[in-house]
């Protein structure tokens, strides 16, 4: 009686070769992660940095319009208490 050796199911080195593999593809698979993770971030800091400039101005342009109205104020006021 002749039993083929495929019958068997896999040697041993045919078990480290697979989990080698899916090791290796594990390895690639989180460092993929890590890429899209890191990128994700950076893209929320150039974002949140983005808004922050934009809020910066308009808060600035708010400020000097309002500067602009309390001086026009005061110097009115000044001009018609002399007069």
């Amino acid at each position: 009686m002749s039993v083929r050796i495929d019958a068997l199911g896999p040697t041993p080195g045919q078990i480290c070769y697979e989990i080698s593999g899916i090791t290796l593809l594990k390895h690639y698979i989180a460092a993929f992660v890590l890429v899209v993770n890191f990128t994700v971030i950076i893209a929320a800091l150039a974002f949140l940095v983005r808004v922050a400039l934009s809020l910066r101005t308009l808060l600035v342009s708010a400020l000097l319009s309002n500067l602009k109205r309390v001086a026009y104020f005061n110097a009115h006021r000044s001009i018609t208490r002399s007069a």
